[in-house]
């Protein structure tokens, strides 16, 4: 991993570049508006901070308010970790997965720490670097909730996510009365 010098485009700032096996890895701001953006390649956006932010946390609130009593959650995907910190308000949740792939990506989260509610480091979160298919078929856990975060199907290997087989897996990570919810 290469760490680059931070620059400027004409419209945004480049706060940190990453240099990572998945291509750059970018947290930048807006001039215009002040929002910070996690993204890769130059054009791919994890999150965006601002009016973006309240539509991200809603991902984990809907699935979150429609089960009885969520105590163990999992997130597919940090990003920002604007979507995963939605979950930070609810008292019952013991405990807080994220599986990420791209470990530049959990340092750009870390720097968005003031938009996210420091959910990287929070003392409920665990995050697994790991692809996210791989981490369902690996582990033995059970959560009440799963929160599938947006892939889109053109990046590599992303589309396993959209298999049935991948459904049957997280199926089967569910407790009974479990929901999954993908964006």
């Amino acid at each position: 991993q290469r760490l680059t010098r931070p620059t400027s485009m004409d419209d945004e700032d480049i706060i940190r570049r990453w240099e990572s096996a998945y291509g750059w890895v970018d947290v930048v701001r807006s001039r215009d508006d002040g929002v910070w953006k996690l993204r890769q390649n130059l054009h791919y956006r994890h999150g965006a901070t601002g009016e973006h932010a309240i539509r991200e946390r809603r991902l984990a609130h809907i699935p979150l308010l429609l089960h009885e009593r969520p105590s163990d959650v999992l997130f597919l995907g940090l990003g920002t970790g604007i979507t995963a910190s939605g979950a930070l308000q609810f008292d019952d949740i013991e405990q807080i997965g994220i599986v990420e792939l791209i470990p530049q990506v959990v340092e750009g989260a870390q720097l968005l720490s003031g938009q996210n509610g420091g959910i990287v480091e929070h003392p409920k979160v665990k995050i697994h670097l790991d692809d996210a298919r791989h981490h369902l078929l690996a582990t033995k856990r059970h959560y009440d909730v799963i929160i599938s975060d947006l892939f889109v199907p053109w990046e590599s290997r992303t589309g396993y996510l959209y298999t049935v087989e991948q459904y049957e897996i997280t199926h089967r990570r569910l407790k009974p009365g479990g929901l999954f919810c993908q964006w």
